[in-house]
């Protein structure tokens, strides 16, 4: 399931929140999508409302404006 959201992520280049999570399974899904390229994880939040988020990570060189080296 989180694979899927990763893909589209990747595909539409959309944020994806999760609904909240306890700190274990934040953990997984931290873990599961790390080896992904083109997205990030962040968990958002406090306390019993934290929740996964994945965000697209433009690239260099793509559409759109590319990091600030400094």
């Amino acid at each position: 399931k989180h694979a899927g959201d990763c893909l589209v992520v990747q595909s539409k280049s959309e944020e994806v929140n999760f609904e909240r999570m306890n700190p274990r399974d934040r953990r997984v899904v931290h873990l599961a999508l790390a080896g992904f390229e083109g997205v990030i994880t962040r968990s958002d939040g406090e306390g019993d409302d934290r929740r996964v988020q994945i965000i697209p990570v433009r690239r260099a060189g793509s559409s759109g404006t590319a990091p600030n080296p400094s």
